[in-house]
């Protein structure tokens, strides 16, 4: 006879379901295994064969069903029905802004059970209690220094890390952060190393066990990232071996950049082509790799690049920072981090006194880091200030935080928050260059010169016109263009790309606006292509202006 142990509840942040625990005595006395079903499975009683096998039969009869059912319910009368969050971060419970993770308890008063599968179940934190100042200052002591990690890579990480906890309430002023950071580094850089060691802030990590993987489905690193919300997670290993391999991986890493960058779920319809609630990532991420991903120049704007070489990383100082965090030094640093948070916004004045200074503090940080880039004569990409001003008032948190706990004096708050505006200046001036490189017009424009070059493709003077043809033949020139034929110019360069390996996913259409919009061609009243007169023949070629090719190629 199966009767209703628990009901459980559980909640998302988003929406909740219902799950009933069953269990069951079999007619010969033995006791059968607990089973947990949704609500909605309960009333078709097609778990009992699913989970208890044959052994468990149903008598014949129209009523049987309804019966079972009924005499199930009724031993539900007294039964405990239990709230479970399947997520870690901010939820406001009972009035309270309540930080959801393993071994962190922010008020007694409130009872929190948090559930996570796999290895989801990883993340926790640790109460400091009276260890923070004994102990796990050291920690901070020792990772700040650069003889163990240089600052150029360690600060842009734990400005990530620090930055995940606060997403809840930059969200509520409409400043979401919308950046990735991308750890690139050869084999033996130990760039999965070091991100582990950073996402210990958030729980037991090592470079065998991080939490998500390229080699995942781009739909569970999504639902994963979800889940995580306000906390860091780690998209490890960015390792394509074949082309349908980097094909594969790029249409991953494709979708994390847009999700992450949009913080637009993908929508989806229930069975009843009702639509289905948006779950786009709730926290943040770093993912690692030996190369970025080709994903085209707005791709490319999602994330900001850090990068690795094999003699940046001291591993005998490495070793001992990994040391500190399995013996839960960076988890009770982080969970203290939380408990300041907590304490700013469960008062009404001063929660809206954070929110504002974080609104603010983003809106100057972008103009600043803006200003620094137009004194330096650069040009990026909108997205990256932006992205920047994120990381930074997550290191000023992190410093913050530092100073208030007596860890730094005044004078090292000063300089680290100096010398971490240099670096992403620097990372500001790097990435703008990655992101021309993968503009189409400029990766066209570059193939094109290699292709000319080598004579792999052919143009004619325009006065020869009676005489062009050919297999490599693409079109002609005169003092001031190109004439390309669209189909002929577009076609060599995809194949030149396929050749070395290389993503060239741009339609001919979508090129010619691009060339268009960036000023690199002539276009008339009607199309990106303009006539061209050539004896008694009128055809349509791409006008493409030969002084702003050759500043593209110089």
């Amino acid at each position: 006879m199966p009767y209703a142990k628990s009901e459980l509840l559980l909640d998302d942040g988003i929406e909740s379901k219902r799950y009933l625990t069953i269990g069951a005595i079999h007619c010969t006395g033995k006791y059968l295994p607990n089973i947990r079903i949704s609500s909605n499975e309960f009333n078709k009683l097609s778990w009992i064969t699913q989970y208890w096998g044959l052994q468990c039969n149903i008598e014949i009869g129209p009523m049987v069903k309804d019966c079972i059912r009924h005499a199930i319910q009724c031993t539900a009368n007294n039964i405990i029905t239990n709230h479970i969050y399947t997520h870690t971060g901010w939820q406001e419970i009972n009035g309270k802004f309540i930080f959801l993770c393993n071994g962190l308890y922010l008020d007694e008063d409130i009872e929190t059970n948090i559930e996570l599968a796999g290895k989801l179940s990883r993340y926790s934190l640790l109460d400091p209690t009276e260890r923070f100042l004994n102990n796990d200052a050291k920690c901070i002591y020792k990772l700040l220094n650069k003889k163990f990690i240089p600052h150029r890579i360690l600060f842009p990480l734990i400005a990530m890390a620090f930055l995940s906890p606060l997403n809840h309430f930059l969200k509520m002023v409409n400043c979401e952060p919308k950046v990735i950071l991308f750890l690139i580094g050869k084999t033996g850089a130990r760039k999965s190393t070091l991100a582990s060691l950073i996402l210990s802030f958030f729980g037991d990590f090592t470079n065998t066990d991080l939490p998500i993987s390229f080699r995942d489905t781009a739909n569970s690193i999504i639902e994963q990232t979800f889940i995580l919300k306000d906390v860091l997670t780690v998209i490890d290993d960015y390792h394509p071996s074949t082309k349908a391999d980097e094909q594969s991986m790029n249409k991953t890493a494709q979708v994390i950049m847009r999700s992450y960058g949009d913080r637009i779920g993908r929508n989806k319809l229930n069975c009843d082509s009702t639509l289905k609630i948006s779950k786009p990532p709730r926290g943040n991420a770093i993912l690692t790799g030996e190369s970025a991903p080709d994903i085209s120049e707005s791709g490319t704007a999602r994330y900001i690049v850090v990068e690795l070489s094999k003699d940046d990383i001291n591993v005998e100082k490495l070793t001992e920072l990994q040391e500190f965090a399995r013996n839960g030094c960076f988890k009770s640093i982080m969970s203290l981090y939380i408990r300041n948070i907590y304490l700013y916004v469960n008062e009404d004045y001063t929660r809206k006194l954070f929110l504002e200074k974080l609104r603010t503090h983003f809106i100057e940080y972008r103009a600043i880091i803006q200003n620094k880039l137009d004194d330096n004569a650069v040009t990026v990409h909108t997205r990256i200030p932006e992205s920047l001003s994120w990381l930074w008032l997550g290191f000023e948190k992190f410093i913050d935080f530092l100073l208030i706990n007596k860890i730094i004096s005044q004078r090292d708050y000063d300089d680290l928050f100096s010398e971490f505006l240099e670096i992403i200046v620097d990372l500001a001036i790097s990435q703008s260059k990655a992101i021309t490189e993968d503009n189409p017009s400029i990766k066209f424009l570059t193939k094109l010169n290699l292709l000319l070059e080598s004579k792999n493709v052919i143009v004619e003077n325009k006065s020869n016109y009676q005489f062009a043809g050919g297999n490599n033949f693409i079109g002609y020139e005169d003092d001031m263009y190109y004439y390309l034929i669209p189909d002929m110019a577009h076609k060599a360069v995809k194949r030149l790309c396929d050749e070395q390996d290389e993503l060239f996913a741009v339609s001919k259409k979508t090129l010619l606006k691009h060339l268009a919009d960036d000023g690199y061609i002539e276009i008339s009243s009607n199309g990106n292509t303009k006539e061209l007169r050539l004896g008694n023949q009128v055809k349509r070629f791409i006008w493409l202006k030969k002084e702003k090719f050759n500043n593209v190629i110089q």
